[in-house]
This record gives structure tokens, sequence and C-alpha cells, in this order.
């Protein structure tokens, strides 16, 4: 300022002698070579150009770096925005993934069948409420281990049932489908029950086979049905078979009588020639002969009443025709002869 200029002048022309200068001790001023200590002398003073530093206000920065200052604002409100936006969208994709797994659940538990998810390992990997009733295996007492071991061990004669040769684990080694209307799983109890079942192949999203899944169905009552139709079936072939043999009566009576009269008369001649004295070896062996083959006769007419009313399960077996034809016309010889 003026007055600094004033000083400066007025110290610069300060002669030797001049009573301030020795008062001083100065033997004059002149121009410095070095102002860095000058500087710092004004720093310290705050004096110009000095008298600013340190002082940056608000206004001054937002003057200095409103341009980064509104691009930060700006891209802050744009990443609050994405955010609560991602926040939200998550929120909804939990709650629609929520619904469609209570969904799931829920349709897998409303079925009567029993499901179950088996991995490349064998390894249950789900089931549904049906499986865990049907067979009394609980949840932890079945995800994880081994369904083979489990459900379908050994056979109903209590031979071993190999993995190799179970069909849950076909399924997932060929991709194949499969469809088993007879066969036999255990309960945890140690009980077997009969079961129909289904196994398909589990394949993710790229195609590729990760395990198996299994619908079965416990046809325990449908066997027992099955079972009590075949009785009643085989009453009811009984039943006709006595009344047939009702209607047969007159004719069976008949063809027994055959061979018993026979027998009655050729024990009479043989008692009547032991009585004579008169006995002949030759014709008494020929007499004892028909009443033996008569004997047999009578008694394979029986055999077989007995058998075509028993109560005894049907067996299939190979027979010879002939043999067949020969057995019933012992039983329809009488009809026939009296019908001609």
């Amino acid at each position: 300022n003026e007055l600094a200029q004033q000083v400066a002048v007025a110290l610069l022309n300060m002669p030797r002698v001049h009573p301030a200068a020795k008062a001083g001790d100065y033997a004059g001023w002149t121009v410095p070579l070095d102002y860095q200590s000058v500087h710092e002398l004004f720093r310290e003073l705050g004096l110009p150009p000095y008298q600013d530093i340190g002082k940056f206000t608000l206004e001054d920065a937002v003057s200095k770096y409103r341009y980064w200052l509104l691009s930060g604002l700006a891209f802050l409100i744009t990443m609050f925005v994405m955010t609560t936006w991602v926040v939200r969208l998550n929120r909804e994709l939990q709650r629609s993934q929520l619904h469609l797994q209570r969904q799931h659940d829920l349709i897998l538990n409303s079925v009567a069948d029993g499901i179950y998810g088996v991995d490349l390992e064998g390894n249950s990997t789900f089931a549904n409420r049906a499986m865990y009733e049907i067979t009394g295996w609980s949840a932890l007492e079945l995800i994880g281990r081994n369904q083979h071991d489990l459900l379908h061990h050994s056979h109903k004669d209590g031979t071993p049932h190999l993995q190799q040769d179970c069909p849950v684990y076909q399924t997932f080694r060929d991709n194949t489908p499969r469809y088993i209307d007879d066969d036999l799983f255990w309960k945890r109890d140690g009980s077997s029950f009969p079961v129909e079942y289904t196994s398909n192949p589990i394949r993710d999203e790229r195609g590729q086979t990760v395990g198996s899944v299994v619908v079965f169905r416990d046809i325990s009552v449908r066997k027992q049905a099955e079972e009590d139709e075949r009785q009643h079936q085989m009453e009811l072939a009984h039943v006709a078979r006595l009344s047939t043999m009702g209607e047969m009566a007159s004719g069976i009576a008949h063809e027994l009588n055959q061979p018993l009269t026979a027998i009655a008369t050729n024990a009479h001649a043989c008692i009547r020639m032991l009585e004579s004295g008169d006995v002949d070896s030759e014709r008494c062996a020929d007499v004892m002969e028909r009443i033996g083959a008569q004997a047999e006769r009578a008694g394979e007419i029986i055999r077989h009443l007995r058998k075509f009313v028993s109560k005894e399960q049907p067996e299939l077996a190979q027979v010879d025709l002939n043999e067949l034809v020969a057995e019933v016309l012992v039983l329809i010889r009488a009809e026939a002869n009296r019908a001609e």
C-alpha cells in the first residue's frame, strides 16, 4: 500500500549518519538479493499479498468446484434411486420365490401318493408329506441318506435287492422313465408293503441328468381286494362244481355202480368155485384180476370227483389232451349212454 511504499523509500534513502540509522546501528538499506525472508515476514504478519491465505469459505468452494459438486450430487441421487429400485426388486423377487415355494410345497404335500427325489449318488434330496406318513421315516432320517438302503434293500423273500438292479438307479443311468406295477418298499418299523411307482429322470437347465424323482402308491388295499376277489371266484367255482355234481349225481352213481357190480359178480363167482371144491387157479386168478381192475376204475372215478369238488387253488400245468378227454368221458359216460 502507499504507506509501505513511503517507508521503503525513506529507508532506502536514509543516510548512514541519520540519527535513526545510528540508533538502530544500521549501515544503510538496499534491495535484498533473496526475498524469502521478506515473504515469510509478510505471510506471518498477514500483509498483502498474503492477507487472505488460509481463509477458504464455503462460497469459495461452491464457486470453484460447483460442477464437480453438481456431478457428485447427481451421481449420489442416481445411485440412491438405483439402490432403492434394486432393493425393492429383490424384495419382490424374494416374495415371489417364497410364494412359489409355498405353492410348490402345498401342491407336493396335497398329493396322496408318496413323492421323493434322489441325486446321482442315490441319496434322497426331497420328499413330500405322504412319503413320511406312508414309510414312517422323518425328514431328518430320510434326506441325505441312500434311499435304496432304506426303502428298497430286500425282496419279499428276504434276499438282497442289488442296487444295480434297482429301477430308480437305472432311470438316471440311461435317462429312461420306468413304470413298475408290483414291487416292495420297506417301512421304518421293518415291515414291507406292496407298491406301484414311476421313476423319471430329473434334468437341469442344461439338459443334464442330475437324479430322478419317484412317485409311488401303496397298493396294499388293492392287493387285498384282488385277493378277496380271487377267493370269491374260487368259492363261486366251488359252488358251481357242487351244483354240477348234483346234476351229474345219477350218472356218476350209475358209473360207480358198474365197477362195483362187476366186483360183486366176480367175487361171488370166485366164492362159488371155492365152495364147489373145483378150484381152477387160472380162472380164479383171472377173476381176481377183473376185480382189481374194476376196483381201480371205481377208485379213479372217486379221485376225479374229489379233485373236481375240492377248494384248492387250480394249478397251471401242461396236460395230455388225450388223458384229459378220457377223464371227462369217465364222468359223462353214463349221461352219454342214456342220451343214446
